[in-house]
């Protein structure tokens, strides 16, 4: 008998089970300074949403990318924490569509969840999927929800503790919005 998905699941919580994403290939480097650098991979589009895949390299291979890494310690373990001290040493971005949606990790939750433009029934957001890597290379997927709309993509990063100070780059949505045109469904699971 096979695996069933839970039924009432939100398109925004995660990547649909039982569809193969569009693939686009972004390589823009985010941010750099002499300890690292943070790199858009690619992204993995569906139908209503997509997986944005972040490379980041350090100069340092013993580098520890432990949970403040991602700014979740302190979630994780309960404790709180101001906003300051956590951002002083987590990984920032966000994102923000030409029509003002704006997604961000800056305010995560404690299911990984930010949302920052939401109703109940249908939040914007973007959610940390998972994450690996060693000596100095780490590799992190974000689900986002909703697809961005036509026109510029500005993606804003920061890594204080690796003395990347805020930085800004704007892409296109074609890329993005063309591979969730080729996403395939191969088991519908509604």
């Amino acid at each position: 008998m096979g695996r069933r998905e839970p039924a009432g699941r939100p398109p925004w919580s995660e990547a649909p089970s039982g569809t193969l994403p569009g693939i686009a290939s972004l390589g823009d480097v985010l941010a750099q300074s002499a300890v690292a650098v943070i790199y858009a991979s690619s992204v993995a589009a569906y139908p209503l949403g997509f997986e944005l895949t972040l490379i980041v390299v350090c100069r340092d291979r013993d580098i520890d990318f432990g949970p403040e890494f991602l700014g979740m310690e302190a979630l994780r373990s309960g404790e709180r924490r101001s906003e300051n001290e956590t951002a002083r040493e987590a990984l920032w971005f966000a994102m923000q569509y030409a029509d003002g949606t704006r997604v961000t990790n800056a305010r995560l939750r404690p299911d990984g969840l930010s949302t920052v433009v939401a109703s109940l029934s249908s939040p914007s957001g973007l959610r940390f999927t998972e994450g690996h890597g060693s000596e100095g290379q780490y590799e992190l997927r974000y689900w986002i929800w909703p697809l961005p709309p036509h026109g510029p993509l500005v993606i804003e990063s920061a890594w204080p503790a690796a003395s990347l100070g805020p930085s800004r780059i704007e892409l296109d949505a074609a890329p993005i919005i063309d591979a969730a045109a080729h996403a395939r469904v191969i088991f519908d699971r509604s």
